[in-house]
């Protein structure tokens, strides 16, 4: 029996070694950003941040313009194009392929889990991603808020 993460669906043998790994997670982040307000639990984190910070973004697809800061961005950005889906989902019964591994957990705990993760700050609508919960929360809530990012709220 495989048993899993809820916060980042990563498998493990036993429940024991679930149960050490989830202590990361908890662990509270150490390092701080000096530009920001951004706290990390490691230092690898943390520099891959600061390339938000001030540098331009000097990295263009080819295909639609798009500028990234850091060229890896750009390579995870270029296989949307080329239609790259190379990462399985976990879940025997699924046939769905993504582009990156992130996109994959995202619908494993979605759709397998059934998680919701994101929440409207004003009406308390949940939700299983930001994007569904932008689709089924009120416009009238994202009136009087400038930035549609900080109306919700990842949990």
């Amino acid at each position: 029996m495989d048993y899993y993460c809820n916060q980042c669906s990563k498998s493990f043998s036993s429940e024991d070694n679930l149960k050490k790994h989830q202590n990361r997670h908890d662990k509270m982040k150490t390092l701080r950003c000096g530009l920001c307000s951004a706290t990390f639990k490691d230092l690898g984190a943390m520099r891959a941040h600061l390339f938000t910070h001030g540098k331009r973004k000097q990295y263009q697809c080819s295909a639609c313009s798009l500028k990234c800061r850091h060229p890896s961005a750009l390579r995870t950005h270029q296989k949307i194009h080329t239609n790259d889906r190379q990462v399985t989902c976990k879940e025997k019964s699924c046939k769905m392929s993504f582009i990156t591994k992130g996109i994959m957990q995202s619908h494993w705990r979605a759709s397998h889990l059934k998680m919701k993760t994101c929440k409207c700050l004003i009406c308390g609508h949940i939700a299983s991603s930001l994007g569904n919960l932008k689709v089924s929360c009120s416009p009238l809530n994202m009136r009087f808020i400038r930035s549609v990012y900080t109306l919700f709220q990842l949990f």
